[in-house]
C-alpha cells in the first residue's frame, strides 16, 4: 500500500514531454515563467536604453536616428512598465505566496496559466512589432492627439533610416492591444493572489500573522483590480478612434485629449505602487532575515501599505499641473502627492529600526536592501518637490523629472527585485548564487545607477527637455550626458554580472539546503526546490514567524479538531488543499483542484485571435472576419473549461466525504468561485465607471467645441435630438424582469428542486433574448452614426458595452441549461448558476446605470 507522500507525489507530478511544460498550471511553474520571461524583456529593454545613451553620450550625433529614437524611448518605458516591472512582481508572488501562507496551489491554476499565456503572447506582439519597424513610437504614456490616426496613422509612412525601416505611426496599434492583453493577465493574477490569500491560508495564519510580503501582495493585487480597467478601457477607446474613426479624443468633433490624460494617469500613478509595495514587501521579508528578527513595527508597516495603495488613487493629476486645471483643485492633488510620503517613511524607519535592533547577516540581498534605502529617500526628496505644482511647472519635461522617476523606479523596484534574486533564487533552484559575484552586482549597479541619473538633475534645470534625442554644442549639455552614459553602462555590467552569475549557478552551484538563511516563515520549511505538491501536511500557524517562534508546525492532535488534524493524504488521488475563514483562517472545508490541462494556453490563443482583428496587418476588411472566428474559438474552449469532469450522479460528492473529514465547498461565499466572481464584478465595475465619467466629462467639454466659432448649445449637441425613452425602457424593463426567474431557479436548486432551475433559465434568456431584439430596433432607428461626433461614439459606446454583456449571459446560461436539464445541479453543487446569477445582477445593475447616464440626464439638465 503506497504512503500519502507517494500518493501526493502521484496525484500531483507533472505531465511528461513537451505537451506536459505546456499543459501545466502548477503555481510555481507559472510563477518561474513569469519571472524568466520578464528578465528576458528586461534585457531587452536594457539594451534599448544604452543605445539611448550612446546617441545621447555628446551633442549632435545621428547614431540612433530620430525616428528609431521614439521608438526606442517608447518601448524602453512601456517594456519596463508592462513587460518586466509588474509581471516579475506578480510572477514572484505566483510563486511565493503560496508557499508563505501555507496552500499547496493558486485558487485558480488553469486561469493562473491562462494569464501567463496571455502576458508571454502580447509581449512577443509588441516586440515582433517593433523588430519589423512597427514599434509604438508616441511614448508609453501615448498621448493623444499624436497618437490618433491624425498623426499615427495606421497606414503606409515608412521612413528608411540607417537602422532600417520605421512604418511611421503603425505601432500605437500593437501597443493599444499589447497593454490591453497585459493588463488581462495582470488583472488574472490580482484576482489570483486576492482569492488564494482569502481562502487557502494555513490553519491559524489569521490576517494579522501573514507575513509582510502577502500583506504587500494582497494590497498590490486590490490596486490592479481598481486602477488597470482604467487603461483597458482608455485603450480601447483610442483604438476605436484609430480603427474605426470615433472620436472620443479629437477636439474637432468633441472629444478630448484631457479625457485619455485622465484615465491613463487614474491608472498611471498608481501603477508606480503597483511596482513599489511588493518590491517593499520583498525588501521587509529580507531585512528580517538579515537582522534574524522580526520586523519591527508589524502592524504599521501592514497598515502603512494599505495606506500607500488608498492614497496612490489621489495622485493622479500630479501629473498634469501643466494642462490649465484649476488652482484648487491642484492643491489638492499637491497635497495628497506630499501626504503618500508619511506611510512611505514608517516602511523606511521600520527597515531602519529592524536593522538598528537585529544581529546583521550583511549579504548580496542585504545590501540591495541597505541600497534601497538611500536611493529611494533621494527619489523621494524629489518627489516631495515636483509635488508643488509652481516648482513641477518649471521643471515639467525635463530631465529633471527624469532623474527624479528613476531614482524612485530603480531605489523602489530594481534593487528590490535584486533583493528577491539573491534571496529566493536558492529556493526555487535549489543552488545558491555566489556572493563574491553578487557583490559586483550590486556595487555597479548602485554606483552606476548614482552616476547615470544624478547628472540628470542639473541637465533639467539647464533646460534639457525630455524625449530628444540630439542637442547642439552650444547648450553645454555634452559633459552631464556624457557622465550619464558612463553610468548607464555601468549599471548594465552590473546586470551581466547577475546573468553570469545564474548560468554559473545552473552549472556549478552549491547545493542551498533547506533553509540557507534561517528565514522565519514558512516557505523555507520544505525543500529546495520544492516537491510539486510544496507541503505534504498543511501547517498551523500560530505566529507570524512560525519557524521562528514556534517549536512545531506540524498539526499538534491535542490542538486542532477531529477531521482536519491529518489532512496530509490525496484523497482518491486527487489535488486538495485547505480552505479557511476569511479573517481567522479556521479550517472550513476542502478545495479540489484541476489537474494539468492545455486549456489555458487555447483559451490565450482565442482572446489573441480577436484582438488581432484590429491590428494592421493585411487589410480592414480581411482583419474584422478574425472577430468572429476569435469568439467562436473562445466559446468552445469557454464551455469545454467549465464542463463538469465528474459524473452527473449526485452521490459523487458525498461518497468523497469520509466520516469526520472536511466538507468540500461547492457553493456560496465559502467558494472560490464566489469570491472570483466579485472581484470579476469589481473590475466590470471599474470599467463601467470609467465609461460613466467618460460620458460626463465630454458633457461638460461641451462649450469648447468644434474648433470652429459656431458652439453647439446643449447635450446631445445641436441637430440631434433627445434620446426617446420609450425603447430604451422596454429593453430594459425585460432585463428587470429576467431577474426574477434566475433568482427564482438559484432559489430553488438550493432548496432541492432541481428541475425548477432548468424553466428558470429557460425563462431568463428568453426574457434577455427579447431585450436585445428591441435595443436592436432602438439602435437601428437612431438619426446618427456611431463615428459622427464624440457624443455619438461615447453614447454608441456605452451601449454597445451593455449589448454585449447580455449576449454574453445568454451565452453563458445556454450550456447551463443543457447541464441543468441532464440533472447536473442540484442543492451541494449549484455554485457555477449562483455565480452566473451574481454576473447577472451586475449586468442589470449596469443597464440601470446605463439608462439614467444616457437617457435620463439629458432630459433633466
Amino acid at each position: 500500500m503506497s504512503t500519502p507522500t507517494e500518493r501526493l507525489t502521484e496525484a500531483w507530478k507533472r505531465p511528461p514531454g513537451f505537451v506536459g511544460w505546456m499543459s501545466a498550471t502548477n503555481h510555481r511553474a507559472v510563477g518561474v515563467r513569469y519571472i524568466a520571461t520578464s528578465l528576458v524583456f528586461f534585457v531587452l529593454a536594457g539594451i534599448l536604453a544604452l543605445l539611448m545613451r550612446i546617441q545621447l553620450a555628446q551633442p549632435g550625433l545621428d547614431i540612433v536616428p530620430a525616428e528609431a529614437f521614439n521608438q526606442f524611448f517608447t518601448m524602453h518605458g512601456a517594456v519596463m512598465m508592462f513587460l518586466f516591472a509588474i509581471p516579475f512582481l506578480e510572477g514572484l508572488g505566483i510563486y511565493f505566496v503560496p508557499l508563505m501562507i501555507g496552500a499547496r496551489d493558486m485558487a485558480f491554476p488553469r486561469l493562473n496559466a491562462f494569464g501567463y499565456w496571455i502576458y508571454a503572447i502580447g509581449g512577443t506582439i509588441l516586440f515582433l512589432a517593433f523588430f519589423s519597424g512597427r514599434g509604438p513610437d508616441a511614448g508609453w504614456f501615448n498621448y493623444p492627439p499624436l497618437s490618433g490616426a491624425g498623426y499615427s496613422p495606421s497606414a503606409t509612412d515608412v521612413s528608411m533610416t540607417g537602422l532600417g525601416e520605421f512604418q511611421v505611426g503603425r505601432g500605437i496599434d500593437f501597443y493599444l492591444i499589447a497593454v490591453t492583453m497585459l493588463e488581462v493577465a495582470a488583472l488574472v493574477a490580482a484576482v489570483e493572489l486576492i482569492v488564494t490569500m482569502f481562502k487557502f491560508r494555513a490553519p491559524g495564519m489569521s490576517l494579522n500573522r501573514m507575513p509582510l510580503f502577502c500583506w504587500s501582495s494582497l494590497v498590490t493585487a486590490f490596486m490592479i483590480i481598481i486602477a488597470m480597467p482604467a487603461l483597458m478601457t482608455v485603450s480601447v477607446m483610442l483604438e476605436l478612434d484609430r480603427k474605426f474613426g470615433t472620436t472620443f479624443f479629437d477636439h474637432a468633433a468633441g472629444g478630448s485629449a484631457l479625457l485619455w490624460q485622465h484615465l491613463f494617469w487614474f491608472f498611471g500613478h498608481p501603477d508606480v505602487y503597483i511596482m513599489l509595495l511588493p518590491a517593499f514587501g520583498a525588501v521587509s521579508t529580507v531585512i528580517a532575515v538579515a537582522a534574524a528578527r522580526p520586523m519591527s513595527g508589524y502592524l504599521l508597516v501592514a497598515m502603512a501599505t494599505v495606506a500607500i495603495g488608498i492614497l496612490s488613487f489621489g495622485l493622479w493629476v500630479h501629473h498634469m499641473y501643466a494642462v490649465g486645471i484649476a488652482l484648487m483643485g491642484l492643491s489638492f492633488f499637491a497635497a495628497a502627492s506630499m501626504m503618500i510620503t508619511i506611510p512611505s517613511g514608517i516602511t523606511i524607519f521600520a527597515w531602519i529600526a529592524t536593522i538598528w535592533r537585529g544581529t546583521l547577516k550583511i549579504n548580496t540581498a542585504f545590501l540591495f536592501c541597505a541600497g534601497t534605502i538611500v536611493v529611494f529617500v533621494l527619489g523621494g526628496i524629489t518627489g516631495v518637490m515636483v509635488a508643488s505644482p509652481v516648482f513641477d511647472w518649471q521643471v515639467h519635461d525635463t530631465y529633471f523629472v527624469v532623474a527624479h522617476f528613476h531614482y524612485v523606479i530603480i531605489g523602489g523596484v530594481i534593487l528590490p527585485i535584486f533583493a528577491g534574486l539573491y534571496h529566493w533564487v536558492p529556493k526555487i533552484t535549489g543552488k545558491l548564487l555566489s556572493e563574491s559575484l553578487g557583490r559586483w552586482c550590486f556595487w555597479l549597479t548602485f554606483i552606476g545607477a548614482n552616476v547615470t541619473f544624478f547628472p540628470m538633475h542639473q541637465l533639467g534645470f539647464d533646460g534639457m527637455p525630455r524625449r530628444v534625442y540630439t542637442y547642439l554644442p552650444e547648450q553645454g549639455l555634452g559633459d552631464l550626458n556624457f557622465i550619464a552614459t558612463i553610468g548607464a553602462f555601468m549599471m548594465g555590467t552590473g546586470a551581466l554580472v547577475f546573468f553570469v552569475d545564474a548560468a554559473r549557478m545552473f552549472w556549478k552551484g552549491k547545493p542551498a539546503g533547506l533553509d540557507p538563511w534561517d528565514g522565519g516563515t514558512l516557505e523555507w520549511a520544505i525543500p529546495s526546490p520544492p516537491p510539486d505538491y510544496n507541503f505534504a501536511t498543511i501547517p498551523v500557524v500560530r505566529s507570524r514567524y512560525p519557524l521562528w517562534q514556534q517549536e512545531s508546525i506540524e498539526p499538534a492532535v491535542d490542538r486542532v479538531p477531529e477531521g482536519w488534524r491529518s489532512f496530509s493524504d490525496s484523497l482518491n488521488g486527487e489535488r486538495t488543499t485547505y480552505q479557511t475563514t476569511l479573517l481567522e483562517a479556521k479550517p472550513e472545508g476542502r478545495a479540489f483542484l484541476p489537474a494539468p490541462t492545455l486549456l489555458p494556453f487555447w483559451m490565450a490563443v482565442a482572446v489573441t485571435v480577436i484582438f488581432a482583428a484590429f491590428l494592421p496587418l493585411v487589410g480592414f476588411d480581411t482583419e474584422l472576419i478574425l472577430i468572429p472566428v476569435g469568439l467562436i474559438l473562445l466559446y468552445i474552449c469557454a464551455i469545454i473549461w467549465n464542463w463538469p469532469e465528474e459524473p452527473f450522479a449526485r452521490s459523487e460528492v458525498t461518497d468523497r466525504e469520509s466520516p469526520g473529514s472536511l466538507p468540500h465547498i461547492t457553493t456560496g461565499r465559502f467558494s472560490t468561485v464566489w469570491w472570483g466572481m466579485i472581484w470579476l464584478i469589481v473590475i466590470e465595475a471599474v470599467v463601467l465607471g470609467c465609461l460613466t465619467f467618460a460620458y460626463f466629462y465630454l458633457r461638460i467639454s461641451v462649450p469648447s467645441w468644434p474648433a470652429d466659432d459656431a458652439v453647439l448649445p446643449g447635450w446631445p449637441p445641436e441637430g440631434i435630438p433627445d434620446p426617446p425613452l420609450m425603447l430604451p425602457a422596454i429593453a430594459g424593463g425585460l432585463m428587470l424582469l429576467s431577474v426574477l426567474p434566475i433568482w427564482w431557479g438559484v432559489r430553488s436548486v438550493s432548496q432541492g428542486n432541481r428541475s425548477m432551475l432548468f424553466y428558470s433559465l429557460l425563462g431568463g434568456i428568453a426574457l434577455a433574448i427579447g431585450s436585445l431584439i428591441v435595443s436592436a430596433i432602438h439602435y437601428t432607428d437612431r438619426p446618427f452614426i456611431w463615428t459622427e461626433n464624440a457624443y455619438t461614439s461615447i453614447v454608441t459606446t456605452r451601449g454597445g458595452f451593455h449589448v454585449l454583456h447580455v449576449a454574453a449571459l445568454i451565452l453563458i446560461a445556454v450550456p447551463m441549461a443543457l447541464l441543468s436539464w441532464r440533472g447536473y445541479y442540484d442543492e451541494k453543487r449549484f455554485i457555477g448558476v449562483q455565480a452566473l446569477s451574481m454576473y447577472w445582477y451586475f449586468v442589470v445593475a449596469a443597464w440601470v446605470v446605463y439608462f439614467v447616464t444616457v437617457y435620463i440626464t439629458p432630459n433633466m439638465f
